[in-house]
């Protein structure tokens, strides 16, 4: 199952998760529950390294990779590890 991207329409219907900038070392993990109606999109906002992302309730994992983004629809459990290097998050 590939992220849920939404359309302008759909949007206005949904709240923004609140933003903010997350760093994490290499190795390490974040985790981020996503209320109903709330929709969240992941920015690689900077470093070398890459995200493993994970979302509740879907069959594929992602990695995230400099200048791509990922947006996803809750309910559910946002999960991301930094693999091998450290990086920046963006949370919009």
């Amino acid at each position: 199952m590939t992220p849920t991207l939404l359309s302008p329409e759909a949007r206005g219907q949904r709240r923004p998760a609140e933003p903010q900038t997350v760093s994490l070392a290499a190795r390490r993990t974040f985790s981020h529950p996503v209320a109903a109606e709330t929709y969240i999109r992941l920015r690689h906002a900077g470093g070398e390294g890459h995200f493993w992302v994970t979302f509740e309730g879907q069959t594929t994992d992602h990695v995230l990779s400099s200048g791509q983004s990922l947006q996803f629809t809750g309910p559910g459990l946002l999960v991301v590890e930094a693999l091998q290097a450290a990086a920046r998050l963006r949370i919009d």
